[in-house]
């Protein structure tokens, strides 16, 4: 009787290994590669990533995510979103706020070979204000129905993501409100600063920021960021040759720039003022 339970036991086991992909010995899928790629003159500012993604059964992978961010300030700004399902294709996730890179769907691609898959997501709208942004692409891999890794980033070369401005944004980027500023340190070894903050502009077609600093209230300005500001904060080291007003200007698509806020100067923060 015992003989007999335990052979059935086992024989239900092997079956439901044989069927059951999940209870298969499976090496977990993983990014073998990720190359970017500028396309050709006529394709205007598109550009392509292609994760190239190796495991034993490569066919039980069904998503995989790619996110393009810049890296900005310890973080990182979302820019564009994309997802490859196996059952739907391709798609653009909504990110918040909205990211500038737009998901071309005609150009994407997904191919897949014994023990590898090569999945392309190409997208627009990288336009000139992306010179200089430090960019990383982080993905994600699912497999059998769940992620089996979470978001992990890759550099991508930044000037394959550089491209001049093709078409002028459909709305011009309203000025930036609310500018205030505030001055810290400047004593006892801890370097003078000043920290910016404004409201984000009411129109969609904003996708970054540049700062300016002037003598005078009425200028002229000199821009100070070295590379567009995807957040409304800003903290800047001061020199003896800083002047002691600020304005900021918003970014549209098209890499236009909208009239400068209103200027805003600062004292120091009373924590750090000298008691003398």
């Amino acid at each position: 009787m015992i003989k007999s339970s335990l052979i059935k036991i086992l024989v239900v086991i092997l079956v439901f290994g044989l069927f059951c992909p999940s209870m298969r010995a499976q090496r977990i899928a993983e990014l073998k590669s990720l190359e970017m790629k500028k396309l050709s003159a006529d394709s205007g500012d598109a550009r392509s990533a292609a994760l190239v993604i190796s495991a034993d059964d490569i066919f039980s992978v069904d998503r995989v995510s790619f996110l393009v961010a810049a890296e900005e300030q310890g973080g990182y700004v979302k820019l564009g979103y994309f997802l490859w399902n196996k059952d739907t294709g391709f798609t653009q996730e909504k990110i918040s706020p909205p990211g500038p890179l737009e998901l071309d769907i005609a150009r994407s691609s997904a191919k897949a070979s014994p023990g590898l898959a090569v999945i392309v997501f190409t997208w627009k709208g990288a336009a000139s204000y992306l010179e200089g942004v430090k960019l990383v692409g982080l993905y994600r891999l699912s497999q059998y129905g769940r992620w089996v890794t979470d978001m992990k980033d890759q550099p991508l070369e930044t000037d394959l993501m550089v491209a001049r401005a093709q078409t002028p944004g459909p709305v011009p980027s309203s000025t930036p409100t609310g500018l205030t500023a505030e001055r810290s340190g400047g004593r006892a070894g801890i370097p003078e600063e000043i920290h910016l903050f404004w409201d984000a502009t009411s129109t969609d077609n904003t996708v970054a920021y540049n700062i300016y600093r002037g003598n005078t209230s009425d200028g002229p300005f000199a821009r100070i960021n070295p590379a567009p500001v995807f957040s409304t904060t800003y903290a800047y080291e001061l020199n003896a040759a800083c002047g002691d007003y600020y304005a900021v200007t918003a970014v549209a698509r098209d890499g236009s720039e909208s009239s400068y806020s209103q200027p805003a100067t600062a004292a120091l923060k009373t924590e750090y003022r000298s008691n003398d």
